[in-house]
């Protein structure tokens, strides 16, 4: 009995071992393709000496596109809490009877039909 549980527990510990070096290996390998893959895009070809891009022409186009990001960003989230300040204030200075949606019509409608319903 006790050979056949020490058994079982091995083949479960050896399959585990052989999972983790298989998931192990695929990630290593997978890291080494990144790093290879990101070192070939900055580098290029020129005959048969390799140059690098200028630093300085990457690092203005990042910036560029970086404050175009922001800008587009904050006009955006400007304009939110704009309407946002404008939905809040219409809230507060109504009351709720006064209040027309677009909806209002068909509310009505549907609540003349409930009301027909139940009597």
């Amino acid at each position: 009995m006790k050979s056949g549980t020490f058994l079982v527990v091995g083949g479960i510990l050896l399959a585990s071992s052989v999972a983790g070096y298989i998931v192990y290996k695929q990630l290593i390998t997978t890291k080494k393709n990144d790093e290879s893959i990101g070192k070939q895009e900055d580098k290029t070809t020129y005959g048969n000496k390799a140059s690098e891009f200028p630093a300085p022409e990457r690092k203005t186009e990042f910036s560029v596109v970086k404050n175009a990001s922001i800008n587009s960003v904050n006009t955006r989230h400007y304009a939110a809490s704009q309407a946002m300040k404008e939905a809040i204030t219409n809230i507060a200075n109504k009351e709720e009877e006064n209040v027309i949606t677009d909806n209002s019509a068909i509310l009505k409608k549907i609540s003349s039909d409930l009301e027909d319903l139940l009597k």
